[in-house]
This record gives C-alpha cells, structure tokens and sequence, in this order.
C-alpha cells in the first residue's frame, strides 16, 4: 500500500520538485541519530504548503505532522508555475529529429514500463537549460523548527476549539427555537436499532436538557427519555445509554433498619 501511493515521487523527482527530498531530509534530520540542536534544515523548496498526495504520503511515512510541514512551510515561496516549462519542452521536442521520436514513441509502445522517459528527460536537462526549483535558504536547527511546529499545533488546536464551541452554541440555539424536531430524530435513532443508535439518541437528549436549560420546557429531554423506555421496555442497552447520560435514575432503595 505505501509503495502505490509513494510511486508517484519518482516521477516528481525526475520532474525536478524539491519537495519530496525536503521530506525525507526531515524525516531523517528528526531521527535519534542526529543532534537536533546542531542539524540544520535544507533549503526549503516552493510550494511546500501545497503538497501533492503522494507527498502528503511520504510525510505520512516520515512521521511529520501537519504542524511541523506548516512551521516549514512559513519560508515557503508559492507553487512555481509549470506552464512555461511545458512550453520548453514543447519548443525542445520541436527540434529533435523526427527519428528520435520515433524511437521513443517506439520503445514506449512496445512495453509500458519502459524507461523511455526519464532518458528523454536526461536527454532534455543535457541540451536545455533547466531552471532549478526554487528555494528560499533559513538554516533553522531542527529544535527551532520543532518548537515552531508546537506553536502552530497549538494555535490550531485554539481555533478548532473555538469553532467547535461556536458550532455547538448554534446547535443548542437551534434546539432550544424547536426542540420537537430533536425529539423526533430520538425516535428515529431507537427505531433503527443497535447501541450507536441508542447512544447517540440518549446524547442527543443530553444536548437538548442543556439547551432548554432555564426554560419553560426543561423537563421535555426527561419526558422524552422516560417515553422512550416506556415504548420500549425490553431495550436494556436503550435505558443503560439514557442512565449514563443522567436519566431514568434509578429509585433509592429503603434503607435496612
């Protein structure tokens, strides 16, 4: 599975993108046999905040988090443009000699694995001058990058809390403007059946308690849990999911004198 989805790296090695060698020289500049206090980062190519999937992939191989590849990817330049250099390659291909195509198109029909084309590429950077990706030199040590990589993770670990919060104070307003159709969707959820359904409706009672918190409607959640075990008094996964979410309690039993 690792090799299908990292096949496409030599193709974009051979293409001259610098991003995937950038990966593996943080992946190999991170592990215990170098000093990451005195190991410091390669250039770092363009384009590294918009990887490709098999590069996403090879991060993934590497062990290098989404933060970490953000913290590199801050002296990161844009994505260069290719369209000039299919433009070159047009422009090159137009001065070859119409038998040396055909022996590539030849060599390419006769076996699809044939390597025809990085020859063509060695071919084209030997007689072309090839612009190099571009780079943009910092030489941070690798304890550098790692304590900006946790800045990052943090700051995005704030935004993802905040929006969480905000979505959930729309979802209890919405609750609270028409908790009929909350109830509802808990009847639905325990006439599918199976303890995922029975959970995610006793939570969702759970939510809608909360919602309507301080108003005229506050017991509805407890009505509704109760209405449920009564229409379905053999369901015990049913009633152990609403009890763990604070309903149905069950009565105290009198005391031994």
């Amino acid at each position: 599975d690792w090799l299908d989805q990292l096949l496409p790296i030599r193709a974009e090695i051979l293409e001259g993108d610098l991003r995937p060698l950038y990966l593996a020289h943080l992946g190999v500049s991170l592990d215990s046999d170098h000093d990451r206090d005195e190991t410091r980062e390669a250039p770092v190519p363009a384009g590294l905040k918009k990887l490709t999937d098999a590069q996403r992939t090879l991060a993934e191989f590497y062990n290098l988090d989404e933060s970490l590849i953000a913290a590199a990817a801050t002296a990161s330049e844009a994505l260069p443009k290719l369209a000039s250099q299919q433009t070159s390659y047009e422009d090159w291909l137009k001065a070859q000699s119409e038998d040396v195509k055909n022996a590539w198109l030849a060599e390419l029909l006769a076996d699809a694995n044939a390597a025809v084309r990085p020859k063509i590429l060695a071919q084209y950077r030997q007689e072309q001058p090839h612009p190099g990706w571009p780079t943009t030199p910092r030489q941070r040590t690798m304890t550098e990058l790692l304590d900006s990589s946790k800045k990052i993770a943090q700051e995005q670990k704030q935004k993802a809390a905040a929006k969480a919060a905000k979505q959930r104070k729309e979802l209890l307003e919405k609750m609270a403007a028409d908790p009929q159709v909350f109830l509802r969707q808990t009847e639905k959820l325990v006439a599918q059946g199976g303890r995922t359904s029975y959970e995610q409706a006793a939570k969702l009672l759970a939510d809608l308690r909360e919602a309507l918190k301080g108003t005229d409607t506050l017991d509805l959640a407890d009505q509704q849990a109760e209405k449920l075990r009564t229409d379905n008094p053999t369901l015990r996964v049913l009633v152990s999911a609403l009890r763990k979410q604070g309903f149905l309690p069950k009565p105290e039993k009198p005391k031994k004198k």
